[in-house]
């Protein structure tokens, strides 16, 4: 279950009418507009209906230039065996992350480590099998896991049209009410 929430703001700056002749010398002086501001949220709940696969990949070397070189021919073996899976161009499994990073044990230099991360988009059923196949190509983490929708932005336009329907129907609430005098 994807939830899909967004707010709306209303700004109304009340402005008071009749200027008296000290505040209309006063006209260079910045003016602070009373303001009412209001909010209302809206929430639509989705189903998925793909996921976004993190795999990574990382090598450690003693020299940072080999362990470079090491992930970057783990991850095209990763690559193309996605590639093959899914039957997609390379450029639909982007790089979302690289690093080299120095490695450190008590506190002194201890080598490289290398890491990337590719970003895979599947459907849901074939999931599993873009896990085994990075896997079994060298990839050596599965960074995150995560379920879309592709619906997601008509259910954001949906959240915030629930949103404005229940700001008007707070209004009306509010306008019904007795004022007290």
């Amino acid at each position: 279950m994807i939830l899909v929430r967004t707010g709306v703001a209303l700004l109304a700056a009340v402005a008071l009418t009749g200027t008296t002749g000290a505040a209309a010398q006063q006209a260079e002086a910045p003016r602070h507009e009373p303001e009412i501001v209001v909010t209302g949220a809206g929430t639509v709940t989705l189903t998925p209906d793909y996921a976004v696969v993190q795999v990574s990949v990382v090598t450690r070397d003693d020299e940072a230039a080999r362990a470079g070189a090491q992930n970057a021919r783990a991850t095209s073996a990763v690559r193309a065996a996605l590639k093959s899976l899914l039957g997609v161009p390379d450029d639909s499994l982007p790089t979302v992350a690289y690093a080299v990073n120095t490695q450190y044990d008590r506190g002194r230099p201890a080598g490289y480590q290398a890491t990337s991360t590719l970003e895979v988009h599947a459907a849901l059923s074939r999931v599993g099998a873009v896990i085994d196949a990075a896997l079994g190509a060298g990839a050596t983490n599965i960074a995150q896991l995560t379920f879309e929708s592709s619906k997601r932005e008509a259910a954001r336009l949906e959240a915030g049209r629930e949103a404005l329907r229940r700001f008007l129907r707070s209004l009306r609430i509010a306008a019904d009410e007795p004022t007290g005098k």
